[in-house]
């Protein structure tokens, strides 16, 4: 058995440190907000405002409508900002004298939520996935872009909006300034109709369960491990000679996997047993097996079993907090700031390209994202076989999950931020399933957080949603088995597998099969 531990500076959070029920209320909640330790809920099937204090865990008071179907609520100041998505509506509310003021018509299909925040009136569409910023009298002064989520209530924490999704009982940290989404937390409950913020924490709603839920907001950078899965994966390699002459001093490589955030490695086995062990250039371990003579017609057959479970995290990330380049550790420098054949990180078209996705952002977090989003838009996936350069790859504007990662890695190490491309074996679908394609992508080093995982290829969407969720974020479908900064003296620019073949006679013929072949334990 071989153990491996991997330490990173992100702070590892299980989720179930950071959520906990806090209280039940009435069926069928909206939205919510809050003020001092007074919970305000709109229930929009019995038509009226629910009141609660947090201290004593109960429902105090009650104010009943008759004619109105809120489920947008906020307060400013004492009066009550309520929306009517049925009317498309947003009413002012005064409780002291139980009457509905001032009106706003909304000029959009679907409206949800709604929050106020320095006398500007924001809301969703669930329609359209976008936020508006509207002046207190309707007119729309900005408009967000959150495509690829269905909104049903928002709020404010810091300088995000938090949005909740009840198709994906997922809640998002979107940064109005950059426009983008940083940051994604799985709902505790299964339908998150309301969402507000106090200090670091978050309020959560749930329709389904009648519940409030918190949610302790990091404070630092964390990855939260969320689901798990116990599997066992077999990588299977086969090499067989088809010709009419031997093969000779051929050496197959497997990169061995080890525990990662990601992943708990209960045992590994080899077959045939006891092969050599070698550590590479960046610390990775692998197992070497030799075949001093294959045969014409021979077939040869290696495997190596893993028993693992698979965890399925979010990566949370406080740009804030991301330290300058200055401060980057020399032992990370030395080995991920490299320039190596596929790269060419000096190359005229790459600098030129780095310069046009970066402008003049300073903050590392940020200027990983602006390269992430000038690869998608200027490539598209096509998998055509054969690992080319970096700049001839960003110039054709095509290539694989490999190629991607090659030019982030570039990009990014040509402006000083270290990167190294993740490999790994897929589950395909079912929890039993057979993958020979394989997966791989980058890892971005951010000073004074750790490696973040970033994935290209995976994030070539024009969903605000999808892009956050390959920018740190990875689900329970893959095994980790290689880290590599390019070039490795083994496993060279590939991963998972390789081999090496010194000599062959004339008419010998190689094939290889390589599969990973997921079995649910």
């Amino acid at each position: 058995m071989y153990f491996f531990l991997f330490i990173i500076s992100f702070k590892l959070l299980n989720y179930t440190e950071i959520t906990e029920k806090l209280m039940k209320i009435s069926s069928y909640p909206g939205e919510i907000c809050l003020k001092k330790d007074t919970l305000f809920e709109v229930n929009f099937l019995d038509k009226n405002i629910n009141i609660y204090s947090l201290k004593e865990k109960k429902k105090i008071k009650e104010i009943r409508f008759e004619f109105k179907n809120f489920y947008g609520i906020d307060k400013k100041g004492e009066k009550f900002i309520l929306l009517d998505p049925e009317e498309n509506e947003i009413f002012f509310f005064d409780p002291k004298n139980e009457k509905i003021e001032n009106e706003i018509y909304l000029f959009s299909p679907s409206p949800s939520g709604v929050k106020v925040k320095d006398n500007f009136i924001y809301y969703a569409d669930n329609r359209e996935a976008k936020i508006y910023k509207i002046l207190l009298d309707g007119t729309i002064s900005e408009t967000y872009d959150i495509s690829g989520i269905k909104p049903l209530s928002i709020c404010f924490y810091k300088n995000y909006i938090c949005i909740a999704d009840r198709i994906r009982d997922e809640i998002y940290f979107y940064d109005p300034q950059h426009r983008e989404i940083v940051n994604v937390i799985k709902s505790p409950g299964p339908y998150p109709s309301g969402i507000y913020a106090r200090n670091d924490t978050l309020f959560v709603a749930d329709f389904e369960k009648d519940s409030i839920y918190i949610i302790k907001i990091p404070k630092q950078n964390s990855v939260i491990r969320y689901k798990s899965r116990n599997s066992k994966i077999t990588l299977l390699y086969r090499i067989g000679n088809r010709g009419r002459g031997n093969i000779y001093d051929t050496k197959i490589f497997f990169a061995i996997p080890r525990n990662l955030t990601t992943q708990k490695i209960k045992d590994i086995k080899f077959y045939p047993e006891s092969p050599v062990i070698k550590k590479d250039f960046y610390g990775e371990k692998i197992a070497i097996f030799k075949i001093d003579t294959l045969k014409e017609r021979e077939i040869r057959e290696f495997k190596m079993e893993v028993d693992a479970t698979i965890f399925e995290v979010f990566y949370f990330v406080v740009p804030e907090k991301i330290k300058s380049l200055k401060s980057i550790p020399d032992s990370i420098k030395k080995k991920y700031l490299l320039d190596e054949d596929k790269l060419m990180i000096n190359d005229s078209f790459i600098k030129s390209s780095v310069k046009k996705a970066v402008g003049k952002e300073k903050n590392p977090y940020w200027m990983a994202r602006r390269i992430f989003n000038y690869i998608i838009e200027n490539m598209e996936y096509e998998r055509v076989g054969g690992w080319d350069v970096a700049p001839l790859i960003l110039k054709r504007g095509k290539g694989s999950c490999s190629e991607y990662s090659y030019v982030m890695i570039s990009m990014l190490r040509s402006v000083g931020i270290p990167a190294r491309y993740v490999g790994s074996v897929v589950r395909i679908g079912d929890n039993a399933s057979i993958d020979r394609v394989f997966h791989r992508w980058v890892e971005v080093y951010l000073p004074g957080a750790g490696w973040l995982p970033v994935d290209p290829s995976g994030g070539d969407s024009p969903y605000k949603r999808v892009r956050a969720l390959k920018f740190g974020h990875i689900s329970p479908s893959y095994l980790i088995t290689t880290h590599g900064g390019g070039n490795s003296e083994y496993m060279e620019w590939n991963y998972n597998f390789n081999e090496k073949i010194k000599n062959m006679d004339k008419n010998a013929e190689i094939e290889t099969e390589r599969m990973g072949i997921w079995e649910p334990r």
